[in-house]
Order: C-alpha cells, then structure tokens, then sequence
C-alpha cells in the first residue's frame, strides 16, 4: 500500500476515535419519540373501532358514500392500528440485539434477531432459538401472531336478518263487534257459511278450519303481527248426555212402534229405539244410524248449571247416534275401498251415544301472526256472558224436527229489534271504533234477537236430518240404495255420515271419531263467523320487513387489544432494560439509538472478531458457521471475542 494511503487511513482512524465517539448518548425521549407516537396512533385508530362498532351495534347498515362498508372501514383502522403497533416491535426487537450481547452470545445471534425484526419467518428462528429465555420472544411471538390474526377483525362483524316495522304497509284484519244484519241477507251468508262448512278440508274433519277463517287477515309483507284483539262470532260447546239415554229393543208384536221407519213390517228385523226425557227418540234396525233434533225455547241437556251460557244461545242441537264395535282390527287395510256388506260382517254389536251441541254467540280474544304468508289465529279466550247476569234464555226458539212436519221454526217478528249485550274477555280491551247502528259501549258487544233467529233458523234447517244404513243380500249389487237418508239439506247430514260417524277409519279408532265430531261443528262454527255486518271493522297491526343489521362479536375485538397491550408492554420493557445498561458502570452505551440500522451492523464488529470470521464477503452457509462458532460481548463500541474455537 502506498505510503500516502497508509497515513490517509491512520488519520482517519485516530479521527474516528475522537469524533465518532459522542461524549454521552441522546436524551431518552429523542431516541423514542417516533415509536410512542406509532403507539398512541394505534390506541387512537383501536378507539376508534370500538366507538365505531359500539354505534353501529345492532344498528341498521350505514349508509355511506361511495358504496363504503362498516367492513371497509374497520379493515383501514385495523391496518393502521396494526401497523402502527408493530412498527415499534420491531425497532425494540432489533435494539434488544445490542443489550442482549452485553453479556457472552454466539455471534449468529445479531444475525437472528435482525431477522426476527423483519418478519414471521425470521421471528419463527429466533422462537426456536432462544425460547423463553429472554423477553425478546414477546417481540417475535408478536410477530407471528400479527400474521395470523390479521383477518380475525373482520370476524367480529356479521350481518344477520331481522324483522322490522314497515312503515306505511298495510297490517289489519277484520273483526265484528255486533251482528246486526237484515234477516234476509244474514240468511244468505249463513246458508253459505253451513254448506262450504259440511265439506272437509281435511279427510274426515280430522282438524278443524282456522278459527279466524272468513275474517283472514291482510299483510302487505307476508310477515305481520296483531296485539290481541276481539270479536263478536258464534261459538259451540259440547256436552256427552250419553247417561240420559233409554234404550229399547222394539217388540215385534207392536207394529205401531215401526212406524218411526216410515214402514210397519216388523218382519224384516230387530229394531231398537234410543230416547231422552221429553220425547226424543230414535228408532232404528241398523248398526249404523243418526239423528239430529233441535231443542226448543228453555230445553237444554248438558248445561242446565250455566245459565249465562244458554242466555247466549243460539240453537241446541241433539245427535243420537250408534256406534259399531269391534272385538279386533287386524282385519283393517285403510288402502282399500269397504264396501257396506263387507264392513256389516265385521261388526261385534254397536253401542247409543248422545251429545248436545250449543251454538252461543260469544266474544273471542285473538291473537294473530303471519309469517311468511301464513296466518295462523289462536283463540286466547272465549266468554259468552250476557251483561245481564240471570236474564234467562234471550232466544225463544220453537222448531218442529224432521219426524214431526219438517225443519221449520216459528217467526218473531216483533223481538227483532231486542238487543243483547255480551261482556269481552277481561284480558284485551277493544281499542277501534265501530260504524254499527247498533251502540258498541267500550267492552261490550251487541247483537239481535232478528239476527240471532235468523242464524238459529238456518242452522235448524241445516243440521236436521237422520240417516240409516241397512244391508241386505239382494241389495248387494246396490250398495248406494242400501243408506236411507233424510234432511232438508242433505249436504250435512251426508257429511256427518259419512266422513265422521261412519268413516272406515273412524269406527276403528274411536278417538279420531270423536275428534271428528268435534271438528265438524268447530268448522260450522268458524264459518258461520265470516259472516260481516255493519259493525264489521278493521284493528291494525304491524307489517314487519326483515333487514339485515349489524351484529358485533366483541370477542374478535379483544385480539387485537391483547396484541395491542402485548406491544405496549413489549417496548416499555425494552426501553427500561435500555436504560438500565445505560447506567450500568464503565459503558455510554452509545448504541442506544443503534436499533435496526444498517451501518451499525457495518461497524460493531472489531478488528479482532474481523481477523476471526475473516474480511470481506463469502457465501452465506460459510459466514453462518463462523459466526455460530464465535462467541462475542459488547464492549465499548465493537463487539469483541471472547474466545476463539
């Protein structure tokens, strides 16, 4: 080397040692500042997102410009918190180098650490290498997690459907606070009410129609609620008055007695004759037989101890009817036709049975939903009570029966404007007005002895009959001849033999033929309840939307709040261990402000570790077995060896 050369370095050095050496490191605050405002952007920006979604928690979807999205907004703050956080991990990361060789450690260890401050991979190594020995592991777990929970923030938001009011959408249904109609077109409605009501909308009535049918409510949105609510309507109530039954086998010496079958031939067979007190009776040769009467003015059954019950009443209809019995029904296949001669050679006897069923006119509390175009309609509570207590029958019918001269009732005329008023179930008050002629004083509902005749009349007509099944050989052929049926209007009656006494599958399972029976006056009942009126009006509900919202699982959120606390902690113990070597005897720790710079990395090493590992650049395996093998400790300013393999 030139001698010029050699003195241009000489001087350099002896410069080096007199300049570049400060005479005291930079105030704490100078060499931190940069990395405490990352921190506080970061707790600003965490701040942010949980006063962010704390406002919009269950709360509709904003609406904001540019088509943004809570998802949008959250994503930017949570990169910013993030970034701000982890920008003084690392630069606490690459400092602990310079503390961590204060005491004797293979040279690879800057290596490894420099590495840990840039990303997941080098953090993974250092993991690994140093384990928990030292408080540099919270900087690179950090690290890694970073990585990891990065999406985690977008789970804490979710848009999940619920049910709004719409406003402005139509929510009613209609209800009837007094019927009140003229006689003639209240007869028209509850003629059609009885025969769409003798036709099954299940096999064999197994369930009656909807309790609010004819009355549907209208939903503009499929999805609607109602407050409860009332209405004036008819109602039926049952009584078993089987006990009050006398049954006799006719004598056949008594000709006379078969005259109850329109014929006087006591040849063709046994017959029977079930009756109540008071004249009711039915004969019949058949194990298949009913009958229907209609009980007149005070006459009642089943229920002589409710007199508000009867104060109500519309009509009281008498069923007497055989039951056939079975001794068993393995023999039954349900997936064929039974021809009538077929099911007589099953029969092990037959019983007599008989109900009562009171038709009142009553108030009904609702309670109505519609979900998804489908309405269902729950009868909360019913109460026939007139507001009279102890008035006595209000309705004086008298009707001749079908044995008699026909279904006919006797007119009054001059009752029709009488009126009777029913008290509403405690539990829901009437809240809309009514447009009846007929005064609706808050609770109560009215109606009229003309309409409540008018009902009591068709349904007479309606429900008398009385029909008879018999088999004979000859009328094999003609199984349709073999059912003797008589009614005024036969659709009931038909219906009441057919599809319920004396359905197949009725007679062998006795539990869904009284169901059935049930059932087939519930559906009477619920249509004859359609019937409008003046006084018909409408209450409103709710029409309900669903809307997506926002739904915050704050869960997700404390992710990056542990992380966040994690960083905090991280640089906070950085710089006290900073300080305390800093403090520490013989040492200005001039490397305080070193961290991730490259030109330190440049110029630690010494001139006896650089004889060591060797001057100038070879291939990486090589430079990292070297430095593994060599172990240094920070003195001064260099990295000095402390021993040599």
């Amino acid at each position: 080397m030139p001698m010029s050369r050699v003195r241009q370095v000489s001087e350099f050095s002896k410069e080096s040692s007199q300049t570049l050496r400060p005479e005291s490191s930079k105030p704490f605050w100078k060499i931190w500042w940069l990395e405490m405002v990352c921190i506080l952007v970061s707790l600003v920006a965490f701040v942010a997102i949980v006063l962010v979604l704390d406002h919009f928690d269950n709360q509709a979807l904003p609406n904001w410009p540019f088509k943004a999205t809570l998802n949008t907004f959250i994503a930017l703050l949570t990169t910013v918190a993030k970034g701000a956080f982890m920008f003084p991990v690392s630069m606490a990361i690459s400092q602990t180098k310079w503390t961590w060789f204060l005491q004797d450690r293979p040279l690879y260890d800057f290596h490894a650490i420099d590495q840990a401050s840039r990303g997941f991979w080098g953090s993974l190594v250092l993991m690994s290498r140093v384990r928990l020995r030292h408080f540099v592991v919270l900087g690179a777990l950090l690290m890694v997690v970073n990585v990891v929970t990065t999406p985690l923030t977008q789970l804490a938001i979710s848009y999940p459907a619920r049910d709004e009011v719409a406003v402005g959408e139509d929510a009613s249904t209609r209800v009837i606070s007094a019927i009140d109609l003229d006689p003639g077109p209240l007869g028209i409605l509850v003629r059609r009410a009885l025969q769409i009501g003798s036709v099954p909308e299940t096999g064999s009535f197994l369930a009656p129609i909807p309790p609010h049918r004819g009355l549907s409510a209208s939903c503009a949105t499929g999805n609607c609620t109602f407050d409860p609510y009332q209405s004036l309507g008819v109602c039926v109530k049952t009584a078993n008055i089987t006990s009050q039954l006398n049954v006799r086998e006719l004598d056949a010496a008594r000709p006379e007695d078969f005259e109850l079958f329109g014929d006087t031939d006591p040849s063709k067979g046994k017959a029977w004759a079930a009756s109540l007190p008071g004249g009711i009776e039915m004969g019949h040769r058949s194990p298949m037989a009913f009958m229907t009467y209609t009980l007149n003015g005070t006459d009642t059954y089943g229920f002589v101890d409710e007199p508000g019950l009867v104060g109500s009443r519309v009509i009281s209809v008498v069923l007497l009817h055989t039951t056939p019995l079975f001794d068993n029904v393995t023999w039954y296949d349900p997936g064929r036709m039974w021809p009538l001669a077929e099911i007589f050679g099953y029969f092990d006897g037959f019983r007599h049975e008989a109900t009562e069923f009171l038709f009142h006119v009553c108030v009904q509390s609702f309670e109505t939903r519609v979900h998804m175009g489908v309405e269902e309609t729950v009868v909360m509570e019913s109460l026939g009570q007139p507001v009279v207590e102890d008035a006595g029958f209000f309705l004086n019918l008298t009707c001749n029966s079908l044995l008699d001269d026909g279904t006919w009732c006797n007119y009054n005329p001059d009752e029709w404007n009488k009126t009777l008023s029913l008290e509403a179930p405690s539990s829901v008050n009437l809240t809309a007005g009514s447009n009846s002629s007929t005064t609706n004083d808050g609770n109560v509902f009215v109606t009229t002895y003309g309409a409540m005749e008018t009902i009591a009349r068709q349904m007479n007509g309606a429900l008398g009959g009385w029909a008879e099944a018999r088999f004979s050989p000859e009328e094999y052929d003609r199984m349709s001849a073999a059912v003797r049926l008589y009614g005024t209007r036969q659709y009931f009656s038909q219906a009441l033999f057919a599809e319920v006494l004396f359905d197949m599958t009725s007679m062998v399972n006795l539990t869904r033929r009284a169901a059935s029976l049930h059932n087939i006056m519930q559906t009477l009942r619920n249509y004859e309840h359609q019937t409008d009126s003046p006084a018909a009006f409408n209450v409103t509900g709710h029409a309900w939307k669903e809307v997506s919202y926002v739904h915050v699982s704050w869960e997700w959120i404390t992710f990056l709040a542990v992380e966040l606390a994690l960083a905090v902690l991280f640089l906070a113990i950085t710089m006290v261990t900073q300080s305390r070597a800093g403090r520490g005897a013989n040492r200005d720790f001039v490397h305080a402000d070193s961290k991730d710079s490259a030109l330190a990395g440049l110029v630690v090493l010494g001139h006896k570790g650089r004889d060591i590992v060797g001057d100038g650049l070879r291939p990486v395996s090589e430079l990292e077995n070297s430095s593994k093998r060599l172990r240094v400790r920070l003195e001064g300013n260099e990295l000095v060896p402390v021993n040599r393999d």
